[in-house]
């Protein structure tokens, strides 16, 4: 174990130079831009001022999440030294919960891998390194919904061990109190 690793043991290498770590303070904007990318692309409404508000929430206080950013070097070639620049390519966001059936469980409410970086491997060892860390940090139950037209996506979660639950979700979107911008 390297005494600079948060986990147990050292972080596998990803695909084409990737690494993946706990986000810090210093990566909020990098997280908020893939996460508000992400929305984005699920034409999910969003606000990027409330996605803010949330990675900052989990940054800053560890029993609300965690936050896993996966980067590689900003150029191509021989590895670059650690210290080197380096270009966000992915994110796993988990929104933390402390539960009395569960524990400590979590919501994995952002899976996202930039455009380019898809199809080389790069979604399924992000989630693997993702649930690494999220184990480590006390998490012990861990959901994640998913459209179930996407069967990508239900391949890479079932790859990875998390299995389909069939459950009745219920729903109701209060009206705002005050009106919002």
């Amino acid at each position: 174990m390297n005494a600079t690793s948060p986990l147990p043991r050292e972080p596998l290498p990803g695909p084409l130079g990737a690494q993946a770590r706990v986000g810090t303070i210093e990566d909020a904007k990098d997280l908020v831009d893939l996460y508000v990318a992400a929305l984005k692309e699920a034409r999910r409404p969003h606000r990027a001022d409330l996605v803010d508000w949330v990675v900052q929430a989990v940054l800053h206080d560890p029993l609300r999440g965690l936050c896993v950013l996966a980067d590689k070097p900003a150029s191509a070639g021989p590895p670059p030294p650690a210290d080197s620049p380096r270009h966000a390519i992915g994110v796993a966001v988990f929104e933390a919960s402390a539960t009395a059936e569960h524990g400590w469980a979590a919501r994995l409410s952002c899976l996202y891998v930039t455009p380019e970086m898809r199809h080389h491997g790069v979604g399924k060892w992000l989630l693997g390194e993702a649930l690494e860390f999220a184990r480590y940090y006390g998490l012990n139950h861990v959901v994640f919904e998913a459209r179930p037209e996407d069967a990508q996506v239900a391949s890479l979660l079932a790859a990875a061990g998390l299995r389909s639950h069939p459950v009745s979700h219920y729903r109701i979107d209060l009206p705002p109190l005050y009106d919002e911008p």
